[in-house]
């Protein structure tokens, strides 16, 4: 079957349609993983800070 201009054209609409979604979805995963890394920085500061607490415990210097 040949192509015809609109055959191509709409070949080239689904294509891009496909393109515009894939693009969204990278675009919403980039914010997910910079919310998770946001998350994780901010855990991994209260880990250390809760550590840090620990360790200046007189108490805990006893044992």
């Amino acid at each position: 079957m040949p192509r015809t201009g609109w055959w191509i054209f709409g070949e080239s609409s689904l294509v891009r349609g496909c393109f515009d979604t894939f693009e969204q979805q990278v675009i919403d995963l980039e914010l997910k993983l910079q919310d998770r890394d946001n998350d994780l920085a901010a855990a991994r500061a209260a880990n250390r800070e809760l550590m840090a607490q620990i360790n200046r415990d007189p108490a805990r210097q006893e044992e």
